[in-house]
């Protein structure tokens, strides 16, 4: 959130997109570090979250911001908003790289399942 004072017509923290990570499903790997959630397991591998910090960043400026008398029209600093932009701007692409790998990885993992379980039902 911006380090600016709140304005008179401000307002302040009913924003409902300013805590996502928080709400996200939280079940957990096989495999995973006792009490780590699968989103921290997801996001520590391929380095994800990143743009979604940074949009919500993003919506906490614009839902801190003045707003105009009358109006439901605000007030944001322009260079504020277009740095926050630029930065998600320049990490989408990484983020994009990493969510197709974990697709793939995925998939390879489902394969494998599959015939684990073929295996066993023909032994059987």
């Amino acid at each position: 959130m911006s380090p600016r004072s709140r304005g008179r017509w401000d307002r302040g923290g009913d924003n409902e997109f300013e805590d996502q990570e928080g709400s996200a499903d939280n079940h957990e790997y096989d495999d995973a570090e006792p009490g780590a959630s699968s989103m921290d397991s997801i996001e520590e591998a391929t380095g994800a979250g990143q743009v979604m910090g940074l949009l919500g960043e993003a919506i906490s400026t614009v839902s801190a911001a003045r707003t105009m008398p009358l109006s439901s029209s605000v007030l944001v600093v322009k260079e504020e908003l277009l740095e926050i932009l630029e930065s998600a701007r320049q990490v989408l692409p990484d983020e994009l790289r990493s969510a197709r790998w974990l697709l793939k990885e995925r998939e390879e993992y489902l394969a494998r399942a599959e015939r684990e379980a073929a295996s066993i039902l023909e032994e059987a």
